[in-house]
């Protein structure tokens, strides 16, 4: 509980509190953001005076004072200046028909010790986020105000599968769906309860807009309006930390600052934001404004060098994707800048009042939907703006909003999603016959604030300023404002000629005519300007190169753009990186051999050092499918599943986007010298050998690539040697990289993971060990020699036995068998099939040497194992063994053809005692300084950082 809350420290840091309940396994915590009450009587999680019931709160009850006198009369008594307090009484007066009272925006969470019950509820508006996730069986719940505390909670939190089909069609999440599974928002103006430990369920609305027979007009309208708004600025102005207000230069926010400057006492401060290009600046509007008002201004210049080098804690910031945010962002950063921890805003106003071309739109959407299937025409037209027609193919409030504001057609959103057309339309519910609670403009009213103010504009609001710890109150989603628009006239409310007729006429008297009479433009950003300037890498998707240059070309909106770079889930860079590396492997992550773990390491590395040296590196497989996320990001990677086509298409379609191609096997030769004829010799190629796979003559396109590489890595200075006297012609530089360490071999040892259902439970230690693939075309690992040499050893040994761990194949198996029985070692070996890696360190740590006198071994990773795990180590040295054992520093080298030499090895490291601690320290140490996963990473940056020359190491 402690890392979810924690998680959102950016967004309270004034405080912190915990709540654990001493009968049920319930706990509550809170960041807290000061701004009534600022001591420490304001704390939170809250408990009533008899603590029977207790509360978590995040946000504002703005007529808490009302409510609190309410209260007061009826018995009840405060300690604090704290709405929270107030919150928590009324629900103990009430119940949660004390939500009904409240007018602000909140999500809470209130625990009723009195009846064992839980209830969450949020905001009419949605204006705060309160999100959860509720398994009835397993009897969990966990909620909380960002999406980042489920993943702090639970990493590898798994993702909704439908999410990316969500965000393509509406550029955000819409309610209820999240990006992780079975997480949900809480809808707005709702409330649940769970009961414990039943777990039974109950929710309802507590708020629904109200149905007026008799709505007012005119000048009646216009004075209700007057009335509720200025009162609600005078709401929203109180605060014991300081407030501000933000002034984009439009009208909705300039009457804010005209309201609030009639209201309050004191100077007010504003903010604005300025741009270079004189086409996105408001500056004239905003200064008006700010000089009527008097108050203390303040204007921030954006260029283009602050988007780009904000953009990754933008990205950081952003808790779900979204098409939006950047702007709030900005004025959020520059509010906390200006020591600010509650700032006014004026959103809402468009959504109301008929700010947005989608009113004017709406008397279009009847005629168009009869069109009907001559709209899906429009798919093909290559202009954005005219393949959102094709959703007036259906008849539903889905379709008619994604016609105005959606990104991809249907097609498009399953070719990008990987779902074919019919699911993707049942996600989007897009063929669901459904008609709005509303018509008219009202309607439209309506869709815009339950969809894009709802999922857009207040989510990415509340997220970004939540990440500077700046509080954004907005007077126009006051409960009392938006029933006197509901209660309004739609012929005086809206007007088709003129957006916000009706607010402007109700302010003709408070707002500059520079301000009422101006051209609607929007809070928005010259975003289209500044992408045309740079490149986006950092992925390696099939869709980016085509949209890249749709969108420089000028037939692809920027915003389109952008939704289709954050749906990949994968970093984006604006900077061309330092390094561009195509990293291709036939398996890495769906096998466990030695070639399969160094790819593992390999690509940690990679990733790690991508990071540190701003390289730009994507991880294609021909067999694996998805990556196990502790080594490599899904972000980063593809994986085709053995489709080899899909794969090869892939690789030639995309290596021209990178500098540098790794190719993690000679198998792969083919792609590296296509990959010469494509692109010529300037890019840098690099071929990784293991082992016996190159100890021969190579011909057709593997030998053409080991020419046509840049430069040659291999595990062992053995195989070098091999390809150089085996392949005479002219060769490029062969550099020596070994193997390493899993990265998490360290990890799963500290932990001490015993075997459980495995061989080591029945085992005393003392035993003989070799892990090994028994695969019947590598029959020369040395095991059958170790199994030939156990008779010499058991008159000295009796009770001795040898452990064979390891997968293969069942002629090895059965061969191996008769080989034991034939000696009578029945009791004495012991085949224990493949060893998990959580159980390899107890194989090691128990066992009197590990032993495995191969003849044709590359290097020998299970060497290096056995010796960091303090254990004696018998290897052959014949091969790359040596060289995994430091050439005998980290074990003992014999013969692999000699069974005389090997029983003497044997019989020499069980006679001697086993190693003291500080022997096996100073072991450990011998082997993490030359093969530990640091210096690893540190050997690849410095490989990969130089240029290829034409020398050998």
């Amino acid at each position: 509980m402690t890392n979810m809350r924690d998680s959102m420290l950016h967004g309270g840091p004034d405080d912190a509190g915990n709540y654990h309940d001493s009968e049920f396994p319930l706990a509550l915590g809170v960041r807290r953001l000061s701004l009534l009450d600022l001591s420490m009587l304001g704390h939170q999680p809250m408990q009533s005076n008899d603590a029977d019931y207790v509360i978590a709160f995040n946000g504002e009850l703005y007529n808490f004072a009302a409510i609190k006198k309410e209260l007061q009369l009826l018995g009840h008594h405060f300690v604090s200046g704290a709405d929270t307090e107030v919150v928590l009484h009324a629900y103990m007066q009430w119940g949660s028909e004390a939500f009904s009272k409240f007018n602000g925006m909140f999500a809470l969470a209130i625990w009723n010790k009195t009846n064992n019950s839980l209830v969450l509820a949020r905001d009419h508006a949605g204006m705060k986020p309160l999100y959860y996730f509720l398994d009835k069986e397993k009897k969990q719940l966990y909620f909380a105000s960002e999406i980042r505390a489920f993943k702090a909670l639970n990493a590898a939190w798994p993702e909704d599968e439908h999410w990316r089909i969500h965000f393509l069609a509406y550029g955000h999440m819409p309610e209820p769906h999240t990006t992780l599974s079975q997480v949900r928002s809480l809808p707005k103006g709702s409330w649940l309860q769970v009961e414990l430990p039943s777990f039974n369920t109950s929710s309802n609305h507590w708020y629904k807009l109200p149905e007026f027979t008799q709505k007012i007009s005119g000048e009646a309208a216009s004075e209700a309006l007057r009335q509720t708004l200025s009162q609600s600025v005078e709401r929203h102005l109180v605060s014991d930390a300081p407030l501000g207000i933000f002034l984009s230069g439009g009208i909705d926010s300039s009457l804010i600052a005209l309201l609030a400057a009639k209201q309050s006492k004191q100077q007010l401060t504003t903010l604005s934001i300025d741009f270079d290009s004189p086409s996105y600046s408001e500056k004239k509007y905003q200064d008006i404004i700010a000089q009527q008002i008097r108050s203390t201004h303040h204007s921030y210049l954006i260029t283009q060098q602050h988007f780009e080098e904000q953009l990754p804690d933008i990205l950081k910031a952003l808790d779900q994707p979204s098409n939006d945010g950047i702007n709030s962002y900005f004025i959020c950063q520059y509010a906390k800048q200006a020591g600010l921890k509650a700032v006014l805003s004026g959103i809402g106003g468009d959504e109301l009042f008929g700010g947005y071309p989608s009113f004017n739109r709406q008397k279009w959407i009847k005629p168009l939907q009869w069109m009907g299937p001559v709209l899906g025409l429009s798919k093909i037209i290559e202009q954005d703006w005219a393949k959102r027609f094709s959703y007036l193919r259906y008849a539903s409030k889905e379709s008619v909003y994604l016609f105005n504001r959606g990104y991809f057609t249907i097609e498009q959103i399953a070719s990008l999603s990987g779902f074919d057309v019919q699911q993707v339309k049942d996600v989007l519910r897009i063929n669901q016959k459904s008609a709005p609670t509303e018509t008219g403009m009202a309607g439209v009213s309506r869709m815009e604030q339950d969809y894009y103010l709802q999922n857009q504009l207040l989510r990415d609001t509340d997220t970004m300023s939540m990440w500077h710890s700046v509080e954004v109150r907005i007077p126009f989603l006051d409960k009392e404002v938006v029933q006197v628009c509901q209660q309004t006239e739609d012929a005086t409310r809206f007007n088709q000629k003129t957006p916000k007729h009706f607010l402007v006429r109700s302010f003709k008297d408070l707002l500059p005519a520079e301000i009422s009479h101006r051209k609607k433009m929007g809070f928005v950003f010259p975003l289209e300007q500044w992408m045309q300037k740079v490149s986006i890498r950092g992925l390696c998707q099939p869709a980016l190169f085509k949209f890249e240059k749709q969108f420089k070309k000028g037939t692809m909106k920027w915003s389109r753009y952008w939704a289709y770079l954050l749906s990949t889930g994968q970093p984006i860079q604006l900077h061309a990186a330092e390094k561009r590396i195509l990293f291709a492997s036939l398996r890495t992550f769906s096998a466990m051999g030695g070639i399969e773990k160094f790819n593992r390491a390999f690509a940690m590395a990679l990733q790690e050092n991508a990071q540190q040296y701003n390289w730009q590196v994507t991880h294609i497989s021909a067999y694996d499918t998805q990556p196990d996320q502790r080594y490599f990001s899904s972000a980063g990677f593809i994986g085709f599943g053995k489709n080899r086509v899909r794969f090869m298409a892939h690789f030639l379609q995309n290596q021209h986007a990178y500098d540098t191609h790794i190719m993690g096997h000679i198998n792969l030769s083919a792609l590296l010298f296509a990959s010469t004829v494509l692109s010529g010799r300037k890019k840098r190629r690099i071929l990784i050998t293991h082992g016996i796979e190159v100890w021969h003559r190579l011909k057709m396109f593997q030998a053409k690539a080991l020419r046509a590489s840049s430069e040659i890595w291999s595990v062992s200075s053995y195989t070098a040697e091999k390809i150089r006297t085996l392949n005479a012609a002219l060769l490029p530089p062969i550099r020596i990289f070994p193997n390493t360490l899993d990265p998490f071999f360290y990890e799963r040892a500290e932990k001490d993971n015993k075997a459980t259902a495995s061989a080591a439970n029945t085992l005393a230690p003392g035993y003989l060990l070799t892990i090994s693939r028994l695969a019947s075309t590598e029959q020369y690992k040395g095991y059958d020699q170790v199994i030939q040499a156990l008779p010499q050893l058991l008159p000295q040994f009796p009770n001795l036995v040898y452990v064979l761990g390891g997968s293969g194949d069942e002629p090895e198996r059965k061969r191996l068998e008769q080989l034991i029985q034939q000696l009578g070692l029945q009791k004495h070996v012991v085949l224990a099939g493949f060893i998990p890696e959580n159980d390899l360190h107890t194989f090691y740590e128990n066992a009197a040497a590990f032993v495995m006198p191969s003849r044709k071994e590359g290097f020998g990773i299970v060497f290096v194992e056995a010796a960091w795990s303090g254990i004696r180590v018998i290897a052959g040295n014949a091969d790359g063994s040596p060289e995994a054992l430091l050439h005998g520093q980290l074990g003992t080298l014999i013969d692999p053809g000699s069974i005389a030499e090997l029983s003497a090895a044997l019989l020499s490291a069980l006679q001697m005692p086993a190693l003291t601690p500080t022997q096996k320290e100073d072991q450990r140490k011998l082997v993490e300084e030359n093969f530990g996963f640091d210096a690893y990473r540190a050997r690849q940056h410095r490989l990969l950082a130089q240029l290829s020359t034409p020398t050998t190491d």
